[in-house]
C-alpha cells in the first residue's frame, strides 16, 4: 500500500511480482479509498495530497508526537492533484521542493487527530469491502510467462 507519489511504482513492482512468482498479486493506495468520506472531511481540499490536511490527520491520530505542531500555520502549499496530473506529455523528474517550498501540498493547518481516525477508518473498511467483495485475485490469475529477453527481437521479414 502506498501513497499517490508510488503508486506508478507500487503498480510496476505488482505486475514483476506477479510474473516472477507467478501468483497474483494486488497493491491499492489509501488515496483512492473511500473518496467522499475523503471531500467531507477535508475542510480545504477535495483530495489526499502529500502531507496535507488529511495524511498530517492521519499522522496525528496514530503518532501526534511526530507532527511539528509548531509549525503547522506554515503547512500548506499548491494543490497538487495525482502525479500523472502534474507530469504532462513528456516526464521529467522534478524535485518536489521546487513544486512546494514547504514540504507541503495543500493545506494541513486544519489537521486533527479525530479527522485522522475518521479518514483511517473509512480508508481501511473501503479497502477491506474491496479485498472481501471485489475479488482482485481473479483479475490478476498468472498465465505462462513469456520468455524475458535483453533485447528486443529483430524484424525478419517472413518467406511466404
Amino acid at each position: 500500500m502506498g501513497t499517490v507519489e508510488t503508486s506508478p511504482g507500487l503498480t510496476a513492482i505488482c505486475a514483476e511480482l506477479t510474473r516472477e512468482l507467478d501468483m497474483p498479486v494486488a497493491c491499492t493506495t489509501y488515496v483512492l479509498a473511500a473518496p467522499e468520506v475523503t471531500r467531507h472531511a477535508l475542510q480545504r481540499q477535495d483530495a489526499v495530497m502529500h502531507a496535507c490536511g488529511g495524511e498530517t490527520s492521519m499522522i496525528m491520530a496514530v503518532a501526534p508526537d511526530l507532527v511539528h505542531h509548531d509549525r503547522l500555520d506554515d503547512a500548506h502549499g499548491p494543490a497538487l492533484g495525482l502525479t500523472t496530473e502534474l507530469t504532462g506529455l513528456i516526464y521529467t523528474a522534478r524535485s518536489f521542493a521546487d513544486l512546494t517550498p514547504s514540504g507541503v501540498a495543500g493545506d494541513a493547518r486544519a489537521a486533527a487527530a479525530a479527522r485522522g481516525e475518521t479518514l483511517l477508518n473509512a480508508y481501511a473498511r473501503s479497502i477491506a469491502h474491496a479485498v472481501v467483495n471485489d475479488h482482485p485475485w481473479a483479475r490478476s490469475a498468472p498465465g505462462p510467462t513469456p520468455p524475458r529477453t535483453a533485447t528486443a527481437p529483430s524484424a525478419q521479414p517472413t518467406q511466404p
